[in-house]
């Protein structure tokens, strides 16, 4: 058996490729000859495979918080002047890796009410992880994200921001405009 197969496949090349959803098996070219994608086709099936949140503890992201919120008290202290329009804007282009959010409104409703520490922010996405320790993947487009601001901040800061801002998550997505913020009334 061993030489008719060895026989049948002198001088022929086989491609072995594995298909979707089934792992060890392979499939031949009919006529012997490989069909490679181009590479250019290569690099876009690699494009489009979906990035998973880094895994993370809870209790991680809660060290991370703290690092925010001194971040954000040194950032806040720096205002001068200070007023509403440039604390709203300060808010809204900080770093909020870390932060505590929570949303408030969406389009998609399944969304409203996730809240927890911000695990990883995309331009179109922010990724929160809950107490519970699950990470919930919430659009930008559509939502309107609540950021408490830290009880160290500067008490005139706290007086014009209060002590959370709400954050249009439409104006967030990073494609070259302002971001716009909202007071939480």
């Amino acid at each position: 058996a061993i030489q008719t197969v060895n026989s049948k496949l002198k001088g022929r090349t086989l491609l072995l490729k594995r298909r979707s959803g089934q792992s060890g098996t392979a499939r031949f070219s009919s006529q012997g000859a490989p069909n490679a994608l181009p590479a250019a086709a290569r690099v876009s099936r690699r494009k489009k495979k979906s990035r998973a949140p880094p895994v993370a503890d809870y209790a991680d992201l809660v060290r991370q918080q703290q690092f925010w919120q001194s971040y954000v008290a040194a950032a806040l202290a720096e205002l001068n002047p200070v007023t509403y329009q440039a604390g709203m804007a300060l808010c809204a282009e900080l770093d909020r890796h870390g932060a505590g959010v929570e949303v408030v409104q969406s389009t998609c409703p399944s969304h409203v009410g996730i809240s927890g520490i911000v695990l990883v922010e995309t331009s179109r996405t922010v990724s929160v992880m809950s107490p519970d320790g699950k990470a919930r993947r919430v659009l930008k487009q559509g939502s309107t994200l609540k950021i408490c601001l830290p009880a160290s901040s500067p008490a005139r800061v706290r007086a014009t921001l209060g002590d959370s801002v709400l954050l249009d998550g439409a104006a967030l997505i990073r494609n070259g405009t302002a971001s716009k913020a909202r007071r939480l009334s």
